[in-house]
């Protein structure tokens, strides 16, 4: 990110990566080690969605236009929860495929 995170933002950034990684992964690489960079580009924007608490919809719509992402959309992405803060509601995302 080029810029130090307090340590609770640094621990939502970490988490974020983490369900990029092993939850999302639209192509299947979560079992990769030498894949683990692989959505480190996504990574800032996700980041942002959630550390800003912007509309879920809206975090959905960004996550669904990436490659792969259909994949997702058919493992039933709108049953996924994604709870990244501490005493926040979880978040249903909702697919459209």
């Amino acid at each position: 990110m080029g810029e130090k995170l307090p340590p609770r933002e640094l621990e939502l950034y970490k988490r974020c990566d983490e369900v990029l990684h092993y939850l999302w992964d639209p192509i299947g690489v979560a079992g990769a080690p030498a894949a683990r960079d692989e959505y480190h580009a996504y990574l800032p924007e996700v980041f942002a969605h959630v550390r800003d608490d912007r509309d879920p919809d809206a975090l959905v719509a960004y996550l669904l236009d990436r490659p792969g992402a259909a994949r997702v959309a058919r493992m039933d992405l709108a049953a996924r929860r994604l709870s990244w803060k501490g005493g926040r509601r979880p978040v249903e995302a909702r697919a459209t495929s």
